[in-house]
């Protein structure tokens, strides 16, 4: 199990056949390497590159409040998209909550927006 108390800093990621695959880089591969379906995920993402779309014709559309209303709503798929990989890697890997925003963050930017 990868833990917080020994930090990976650099890991080989990759996105391949449905499949979101992280391990250390292979000098260095004393933790696992383990693999996440992304089907979990199809939703959540389609849901949030809908929202990011709507808010970035918000930003030249419409006033202040809300942008801030979309991006709030794009906050919260966002947030639930890092939850649902959390559960996925309960057991693989201890992540904490900023963590696995980020990790959803790199899943959406390696996925090709359908």
């Amino acid at each position: 199990m990868i833990s917080r108390t020994a930090p990976m800093r650099c890991l080989w990621r990759s996105v391949t056949g449905g499949w979101f695959s992280i391990s250390p880089p292979k000098p260095k591969r004393k933790s696992p390497s383990f693999h996440l379906s992304l089907g979990p995920f199809r939703q959540v993402v389609k849901d949030y590159f809908q929202i990011c779309d709507s808010y970035y014709d918000a930003v030249r559309n419409l006033p202040p409040a809300k942008i801030e209303a979309i991006d709030m709503a794009r906050r919260g798929i966002h947030n639930e998209g890092a939850r649902t990989l959390q559960e996925r890697l309960e057991g693989k890997a201890e992540v904490d909550e900023h963590t696995s925003r980020r990790l959803f963050t790199l899943i959406c930017a390696l996925i090709p927006q359908a």
